[in-house]
């Protein structure tokens, strides 16, 4: 385990000074503060997580994690309250601690909180590096000129925003599907955005879609499963039915379908985008040759 710099905040100083040494001989630093004003004034970028009793002189336990939780999301708070104290938790759910305990606190239990304060330090901090790389991709796309109400994203920003869902999944165990859907037949000039409309209304917000080829739409899928990404392809295909068959002077028009290749990689796998790419490609291919509107999984 990591060693980590962790505020300690209680009235009583023993607690504070026994905790000291058990932190001290993992390795570990403490700040410590005896009062909610001292623990305000010690909240810094330094810490790694926090270990507040409820009942602080002058700010009280639940009134520092509020403040922490806003200054930093990522700080992890555990709140500390006592047995008699009948709704320690429910105000720690309010307060939005990552957890609590009742004192006293044994040698073993105290460490074995200190791991979980480490470990989801770096799991949150993570969390928002990912959200802040994307959004910055979205805001780098925008500047570039992509419109700012589309969905099917510029290829250039698709690839940045795939590289990093690709590290998730491959770093936490996310499931990552990937589906190509191809028109059947060639488009006219009036069907060319059948498709991309189809996928645009088909897919969630945390769907990365992208424009590929003359009539291919490419749709990367974070945290989706093999059942999930049949359903967003399901969705796909009847769509490009039903928008063809409701265009203006559709009759006598032959009707627009679609062949989807889906491929999913269960996480934890070491994945490349052309791995993936080929796995979809071969499986729209199969689709379209076994007679096309139909979906066919790699």
């Amino acid at each position: 385990m990591r060693r980590a710099t962790l505020l300690v905040a209680d009235r009583n100083p023993r607690f504070l000074e026994k905790t000291g040494e058990i932190l001290a001989e993992a390795g570990h630093t403490m700040v410590s503060a005896t009062d909610g004003q001292t623990a305000r004034v010690r909240l810094s970028k330094e810490l790694d997580g926090m270990l507040v009793h409820a009942a602080l002189p002058g700010l009280s336990g639940f009134a520092l994690c509020r403040l922490a939780k806003e200054r930093d999301p990522t700080l992890p708070v555990v709140i500390m309250f006592s047995a008699e104290d009948e709704r320690g938790e429910v105000e720690a759910r309010r307060a939005g601690a990552d957890n609590w305990l009742v004192r006293p606190l044994k040698r073993l239990e105290l460490l074995y909180v200190v791991r979980d304060l480490v470990s989801m330090r770096a799991t949150l901090v993570r969390a928002q590096r990912n959200l802040e790389e994307r959004d910055q991709a979205q805001r780098d796309a925008q500047v570039a000129g992509a419109p700012a109400d589309s969905r099917l994203v510029q290829f250039e920003l698709f690839k940045r925003l795939l590289g990093i869902e690709l590290k998730r999944s491959q770093r936490y165990g996310f499931p990552l599907s990937m589906l190509l859907a191809s028109l059947d037949s060639a488009p006219t000039a009036g069907d060319r955005d059948i498709l991309a409309a189809a996928a645009r209304s088909a897919i969630r917000d945390i769907d990365i879609p992208v424009a590929f080829g003359e009539s291919d739409v490419l749709v990367v899928m974070p945290h989706t499963d093999l059942e999930g990404a049949r359903l967003v392809a399901e969705r796909i295909r009847k769509r490009v039915r039903t928008a063809s068959n409701s265009r203006p002077n559709s009759r006598g028009q032959a009707n627009m379908t679609a062949s989807i290749g889906v491929v999913t990689a269960a996480g934890g796998e070491r994945l490349t985008f052309a791995t993936l790419l080929a796995q979809a490609t071969r499986a729209q291919k199969s689709a379209s040759r076994a007679g096309g509107d139909r979906i066919v999984i790699a």
